[in-house]
């Protein structure tokens, strides 16, 4: 399988040299473009580009009202996604983009990594394989597809909570070259480091985000396919989505060529939307059921048995700690929720930087920020999803 690498692509030679490289290049911190410092799978586009309909609405996108630690703003739309250090922002109803923008030198046709909405489509994967008949159900044991784990306590975890990252595998957060969020970054083999956890706390007794849980999926969808994980996303998903532009996976080195599918493609803002329209119509493609409705519903719907406070204690003191405490948020196989009332609910992926892909049923709309930063002191997906239901 080819790899291929930029010039500015980091050493192989051992973990810390390539965190010293990257520290000193990027000053540890992680833009869009950081994809550069990586190699890479690159996935081809559609034989069938797929186009959305323009119907633009300058006169809904003129201002914009949010509120900061719960006071109201209003802005100039253009000059408060300039500012907050947005790159793409789309919005799009009833299959017509009613917006389409880009800042800060950023275009259509630029790159970038999604970082972890990554998560939400390997969880795509995931629920395919399933569909496929190659893993029998999110409930077994992952000793069953990966014996190195066989007799430990690591290998009792279900998929499941791989999906729902309630796992307990020892995970020590932060920007240190001794922490885990370090570690499974930059390190050359990926999947000796992830075939080498252990577990700290209580399985399922809460959430604990983290990327080890990926990399565990990513090594099971990889024996169950036979296949590259690359090769699998661009077959099954990237290349019957109508997607107008080719896309790169990063891999851990030119060596092993293990996908990083915690963070790990690099694409379109576009070809995103793209892949938020197959979820917003259940699975189906142009009258080619992708991915089942079933699973659809399953992965993103509201979920109450995990949907409490002391689920998410982990994270009170964390920016996601008012979000997660509301009430109506929860988290559900790799995808963030927010639950509107019993039976109906918004969903969407979130990376770092703000990188955002909000799906809305209720309204028939899909909206996407991408960009460098977060870029204010504001909650997305609460300003996305209130912009949405104004449009």
């Amino acid at each position: 399988m080819s790899i291929s690498a930029d010039k500015k692509v980091l050493p192989e030679k051992s973990y810390l040299s390539r965190y010293m490289r990257y520290v000193f290049c990027n000053k540890f911190k992680q833009t869009i473009d950081d994809y550069h410092y990586f190699p890479y799978k690159t996935m081809d586009r559609s034989e069938n580009i797929f186009k959305f309909k323009m119907e633009k609405t300058p006169d809904l996108f003129k201002t914009i009202k949010y509120n900061i630690k719960g006071k109201p703003k209003t802005s100039k739309f253009d000059e408060f996604m300039a500012s907050s250090k947005t790159t793409s922002f789309i919005v799009i109803k009833d299959d017509k983009i009613l917006y389409e923008n880009y800042f800060n030198g950023y275009s259509r046709d630029s790159i970038s990594r999604f970082f972890s909405i990554t998560k939400s489509i390997t969880s795509a994967l995931t629920g395919i394989a399933i569909d496929e008949g190659l893993i029998k159900s999110i409930n077994e044991p992952i000793g069953q597809y990966i014996p190195e784990f066989s007799g430990q306590k690591i290998g009792s975890l279900t998929i499941k909570n791989l999906l729902e990252m309630d796992s307990g595998i020892k995970y020590k957060e932060g920007i240190f070259p001794w922490t885990d969020d370090a570690k499974q970054y930059f390190t050359p083999d990926v999947k000796n480091l992830a075939l080498n956890l252990n577990i700290k706390d209580k399985i399922g007794e809460f959430f604990h985000y983290n990327d080890y849980h990926l990399h565990i999926l990513a090594i099971i969808l990889e024996r169950v396919t036979n296949n590259s994980i690359k090769s699998f996303l661009e077959e099954k998903i990237w290349k019957q989505i109508g997607t107008e532009y080719s896309a790169l996976l990063t891999v851990d080195s030119m060596v092993n060529g293990f996908e990083h599918m915690e963070s790990g493609l690099c694409a379109r803002a576009i070809d995103l939307a793209k892949f938020g329209r197959l979820f917003l119509n259940k699975g189906n493609w142009e009258g080619k059921q992708i991915i089942s409705q079933k699973w659809v519903n399953e992965s993103t719907s509201a979920d109450n048995t995990n949907n409490s406070p002391g689920f998410f204690k982990h994270y009170n003191k964390h920016p996601w700690g008012l979000w997660f405490n509301s009430g109506k948020a929860y988290y559900k196989y790799l995808w963030w929720g927010y639950k509107i009332d019993d039976q109906k609910y918004d969903y969407f992926a979130m990376g770092t930087g703000g990188q955002i892909i909000y799906i809305s049923p209720k309204k028939n709309s899909i909206a996407v920020r991408l960009g460098n930063e977060w870029g204010i002191k504001g909650w997305w997906p609460t300003i996305i999803k209130e912009m949405i239901d104004t449009v």
